[in-house]
C-alpha cells in the first residue's frame, strides 16, 4: 500500500509539473488571439489619418502571419491539448500493464 501511495504521488507531482509548464503557454497563446480582435477594433474606430492607422495594419498583419506558439525545438506544441495526449498515452500504459499483470497470475 505505501508503494501505491508513493507511485500516485510520483504522478501527481510530474503533472503539477507538466501543467506549470504548459498553462502559460496556453495564456500566452488565448492574449495572443484576444490581442488580434482587439487591434481590428481598434482599425475600425481608429481616425484614418495620422500615423495610427499604419502602424496598426502592421500590427495586425504581424498578429495574423505569426500566430503565437511555444515549440521546443519543434517537437510538440505546449497547449493543453498535450495534457490530454499525456494522460491517455499513460493510461494505455497502465491498463496494458494490468492486463499482462493479471495474465501472468
Amino acid at each position: 500500500m505505501h508503494f501505491l501511495v508513493l507511485q500516485f504521488l510520483w504522478c501527481v507531482t510530474h503533472m503539477l509539473r507538466m501543467i506549470v509548464v504548459v498553462e502559460p503557454g496556453h495564456y500566452t497563446i488565448a492574449e495572443g488571439k484576444r490581442t488580434e480582435g482587439l487591434v481590428c477594433r481598434l482599425m475600425t474606430s481608429a481616425p484614418s489619418t495620422g500615423i495610427l492607422p499604419s502602424r496598426l495594419e502592421i500590427f495586425s498583419r504581424q498578429l495574423m502571419l505569426q500566430s503565437v506558439s511555444y515549440a521546443p525545438m519543434g517537437m510538440c506544441t505546449l497547449h493543453r491539448p498535450l495534457i490530454a495526449s499525456v494522460i491517455g498515452a499513460v493510461t494505455t500504459y497502465l491498463v496494458i500493464l494490468i492486463q499482462f499483470q493479471r495474465y501472468d497470475n
